[in-house]
């Protein structure tokens, strides 16, 4: 398993679309507490989903930054095999993935500047 970690647009849309898939938000979602949450950014591989709903990519992308998301994926994995993936909060995740000198950039200087701001503060 080589699991990589990204913040990059244009390699999670490659990594996506490569395998099939499309930006959605996943419908009813309900939490660890048994409430419903509100409509949650996902990846959909499966057009039948009822429970997905497709967005367009320049709206995925808007909630991936504002909701400071980076995608980890399995990159070992083939194309027929299932999509190991999870979109996680890239503040906690990016140590565990991504060791500081290896953080990529999103080219957002919104991104930019909450990185180095949060940087401060830890």
């Amino acid at each position: 398993m080589a699991i990589t970690y990204t913040i990059d647009n244009d390699e999670i849309r490659g990594w996506i679309e490569e395998r099939g898939g499309v930006p959605a938000v996943l419908k009813g979602a309900v939490e660890e507490s048994g409430e419903e949450s509100a409509d949650m950014l996902h990846i959909s591989f499966d057009p039948n989903d009822s429970n997905m709903e497709e967005m367009d990519w320049e709206e995925f992308f808007e909630r991936f930054e504002n909701e400071n998301l980076a995608l980890v994926y399995d990159d070992a994995a083939t194309q027929d095999e299932e999509h190991d993936f999870e979109l996680v909060d890239r503040f906690r995740a990016r140590d565990e993935y991504a060791p500081d000198e290896e953080l990529p950039d999103s080219g957002d200087e919104d991104v930019m500047r909450e990185n180095t701001d949060s940087d401060d503060m830890m």
